[in-house]
Formats: C-alpha cells, sequence, structure tokens
C-alpha cells in the first residue's frame, strides 16, 4: 500500500513537471524574456545594484564588470527615487543586437 502511495505520487509529480515543460516549451521568447526581466528589474529597483549585476546574463557581466554597474545604477538611477509603477509597452524577439558583436 505505501508502495503504491509513493509511485502515485512520483507519477503525479512527473506528470506535473512534464505539462509545467511543455508549457514554458510553448512560451514565445518575449514572454520569457519578460518572466526574466521581472525578477532581475526587482535588484535594481529596490538599490540591489550588486546583486543585480550577479543575477545578469554572462553576456552583461562579459561586458559590464560589477563595479561600473554599480557606480552607473547609483549615477543614474538612485536620483530617479523609487519606482511609481512598471507597464510593458511592447516585446520584440531579436537574434542580435544592434552595433553589438554576434552572440552578444
Amino acid at each position: 500500500m505505501k508502495l503504491t502511495a509513493v509511485v502515485l505520487s512520483l507519477l503525479s509529480t512527473l506528470m506535473l513537471w512534464a505539462q509545467s515543460a511543455s508549457t514554458e516549451r510553448q512560451q514565445k521568447p518575449e514572454e520569457l524574456a519578460q518572466k526574466s526581466a521581472e525578477a532581475w528589474l526587482p535588484f535594481t529597483d529596490s538599490g540591489e545594484y550588486g546583486e543585480s549585476s550577479e543575477q545578469a546574463a554572462s553576456a552583461f557581466k562579459s561586458a559590464v564588470s560589477k563595479d561600473q554597474w554599480i557606480h552607473a545604477l547609483t549615477t543614474v538611477r538612485t536620483p530617479l527615487g523609487k519606482v511609481a509603477s512598471r507597464v510593458l509597452k511592447s516585446a520584440t524577439f531579436k537574434t542580435s543586437l544592434p552595433n553589438a558583436a554576434a552572440g552578444a
């Protein structure tokens, strides 16, 4: 009986995981990018500039040192004060950035 419960629990977990993975694969790149941004932006919004650097993509970290990022945000972002609201205006999927090296 216990073995049956364990097996059913494991199967349920695997089914939920498979459904979650399937849903994620179906999401548009813009939606995935928005999720990432929504997870990352609170670090900058709360003044945790060092943590925002650590949580950034590797391409970003290769281009901007942690100290450079902290200095830039302290200089530019801090004077703006607390975020009142944030609304996505648009999203477009691109495979490259303007004026950036390939793969950036």
